[in-house]
């Protein structure tokens, strides 16, 4: 569960005003964490907030970078 309360921690720091570095690198944290364990889900559900938080600073490009990469794993598994 260590990907997802490392996601959630990201979530409560932008809440609560710490910061968009916090946020940023806890999400980073959790989803390198997630990919160690080989948890695509949790993996996803990091990305897909660090992609908001990138989408809502104008970095449009590296939030699509961030998504298609756990994006195109899944489309993988679906077909194989």
């Amino acid at each position: 569960f260590t990907a997802a309360l490392l996601r959630i921690r990201g979530e409560i720091e932008l809440a609560n005003g710490a910061g968009d570095r916090a946020a940023e690198a806890s999400f980073r944290e959790a989803i390198a964490f997630a990919r160690r364990q080989n948890a695509r889900s949790w993996e996803l559900q990091a990305t897909t907030s660090l992609a908001k938080l990138l989408r809502s600073q104008g970095r449009f490009e590296e939030a699509r970078a961030e998504l298609r990469e756990i994006n195109d794993w899944f489309i993988a598994a679906d077909v194989a």
